[in-house]
């Protein structure tokens, strides 16, 4: 009785290092992300919000294709139209915490990835960042 109870012990203290230990690779970034980003224009008079709508298709090495495709819309005509993703790279610790960079416009602008995080189950990001002018943040589905 006592060796079986000593299996069990040891297979629970198995199966919860193992869970504990469940940490995030570059390849869980690999996919199509459909992304909503809110982002803030912030000009010297008042903020401008623009939301862009994109799906991003992202390889085992992290890189941004230019297959991805993504529509902007600012806070006046709420008319989306397409824009220009020329590439990028998003770079997964093994935290989960997710950082990089999305070049769009023909390649005069980016989106710089400050922080944002995988879920658990490696299927949800959600985060924040900048560009040039403004910030924004980000929440995205893996396809």
């Amino acid at each position: 009785m006592k060796k079986i109870l000593k299996i069990m012990a040891l297979a629970n203290i198995t199966l919860f290092a193992s869970d504990l230990s469940a940490a995030c690779v570059q390849r869980d970034m690999a996919g199509t992300w459909h992304t909503y980003i809110h982002y803030v224009a912030t000009p010297s008079t008042k903020p401008l919000n623009y939301l862009f709508r994109c799906a991003f298709t992202v390889t085992n090495t992290g890189a941004v294709t230019t297959a991805s495709k993504c529509d902007i819309s600012d806070n006046v005509s709420m008319t989306y139209i397409p824009i220009t993703i020329n590439g990028g790279l998003l770079s997964v610790k093994n935290t989960c915490e997710v950082s990089g960079q999305i070049t769009i416009a023909g390649g005069t602008a980016a989106f710089w990835i400050d922080e944002a995080w995988l879920n658990k189950q490696k299927n949800t990001l959600s985060g924040e960042g900048l560009d040039s002018g403004g910030w924004l943040t980000l929440n995205a589905i893996k396809q």
